[in-house]
């Protein structure tokens, strides 16, 4: 007999701990569903010197989906995937996050693209390829630190991957990074480079062999320049295999 109170007392006890713990998915749900947003709070992604966008706009951008920027909605009423897709239709957005913090906040995290290179063509149009090659439109606010492409006037795909290829090269090398102002693509498709300090001119030529030449150049500027001065040259023609050609500068 005491076996059989025993195990009702057991499965009873089972039972109500049961009805409670679903009593709690049922208060919490509805918790859920009475809390509102209480702020928004929006961060940016730590790329220094990046300012095609700022937190106003992605704020005004949230204002086109509702005009109190979901201020006092409840949280069950946003949809963060159709917020996220929103703001990352932008064009200087390269991906955006949405989440619900503590206190009923809507949080906001937006990663910038980032621009690697700045084309500009002699009819005067003018836009940023980032750095997966991507085109992204310049702004009249802002101007990236970035090398300006001239001369390439036709934006095919073969051309566009091979500044891409050579201006990745570029950034991802730091003495390069730190010297190059300028590349400009000839019309027979030769490069040439225009340096941050000194008056010359770089001839790059064609794209093959690069860590090869600009091993010369970097040579040239140590061994070199660095003695007889960074105007003593008009050009440095890296084009030749184990040799770099220097014209002297004219003197006034």
């Amino acid at each position: 007999m005491g076996g059989r109170w025993k195990s009702f007392l057991r499965n009873g006890s089972l039972l109500a701990l049961t009805a409670l713990f679903i009593g709690l998915l049922i208060s919490a749900a509805a918790g859920e569903k009475e809390r509102v947003c209480s702020s928004v709070q929006i961060s940016m992604d730590g790329t220094q010197d990046l300012f095609f966008i700022d937190p106003q706009t992605i704020r005004d951008r949230m204002g086109e989906l509702d005009r109190d920027t979901f201020a006092g909605m409840p949280l069950d009423q946003i949809d963060l995937a159709a917020l996220e897709l929103s703001l990352e239709e932008l064009p200087h957005v390269q991906d955006a996050e949405a989440w619900f913090g503590s206190g009923g906040a809507l949080c906001v995290h937006v990663e910038q693209r980032v621009p690697m290179l700045r084309v500009i063509h002699n009819k005067g149009v003018s836009y940023y390829l980032d750095i997966h090659g991507e085109k992204m439109p310049s702004t009249r606010t802002f101007t990236a630190r970035v090398p300006v492409l001239t001369g390439m006037e036709a934006a095919d795909e073969e051309t566009q991957a091979e500044v891409v290829g050579l201006a990745t090269f570029i950034r991802e090398d730091p003495f390069l990074a730190a010297l190059v102002e300028q590349i400009h693509r000839t019309a027979s498709g030769e490069y040439e480079l225009v340096p941050k300090i000194g008056d010359h001119v770089i001839k790059l030529g064609g794209l093959s062999d690069l860590e090869a030449k600009f091993n010369k150049l970097e040579t040239v500027y140590r061994d070199g320049l660095n003695y007889t001065g960074w105007d003593t040259y008009q050009v440095l023609d890296l084009r030749y295999q184990d040799l770099v050609y220097g014209t002297k500068a004219q003197q006034q």
